[in-house]
């Protein structure tokens, strides 16, 4: 049974009347957006929202699966009147998902961007991930073509014992 609309709260970044649509996040927070501008970036928000216009318009709110500290960092990209939110490799692999998932290229075009501009600070944080950390890096880096990624996790990969990877690899799989 779905949780009752009153333990919503609202988003601080994108309260109500932010946009003409709500997004419900998986931690239920409630999200409003530009209805438009999602379906410019996204063919996948342009299709869902398509086929909500047989429906009645008057139903303005869409349960998403992401949390809502994904959800926030993708609109504040695609929003031209926000800031550009700050990254760091703890919820880059989330936001790249999130981008691919909802086929928005401009994620990571700024992911790529992120990483040019930031490389010895980078450099610097991946040595702090854990093996599982860096094995999701480098699988994102080979999902999303970025090779820079691939070399950081790479590089701290090549410093763990096999054993520790194999292990690693095998908890992640049975996720």
């Amino acid at each position: 049974m779905a949780n009752p609309p009153t333990d919503l709260r609202n988003s601080e970044v994108f309260p109500p009347g932010h946009g003409d649509i709500r997004l419900i996040s998986s931690d239920r927070v409630a999200l409003s957006f530009h209805r438009w501008l999602l379906a410019y970036v996204s063919p996948v928000f342009h299709d869902m929202f398509k086929l909500d216009e047989t429906k009645e318009r008057d139903s303005h709110e869409v349960a998403l699966q992401e949390e809502s500290r994904i959800l926030t960092l993708l609109f504040q990209f695609i929003d031209p009147m926000q800031d550009k939110p700050d990254l760091d490799f703890q919820v880059l692999p989330q936001l790249l998902e999130v981008g691919r998932k909802y086929q928005i290229d401009e994620i990571r075009k700024q992911a790529t961007s992120w990483l040019t501009n930031n490389c010895s600070t980078v450099e610097d944080e991946t040595t702090k991930l854990s093996t599982a950390q860096s094995i999701e890096l480098l699988e994102r880096g080979i999902t999303y073509e970025m090779p820079r990624l691939c070399q950081l996790a790479l590089r701290n990969l090549i410093k763990t014992p096999a054993r520790e990877i194999f292990v690693s690899r095998l908890s992640t799989s049975e996720l």
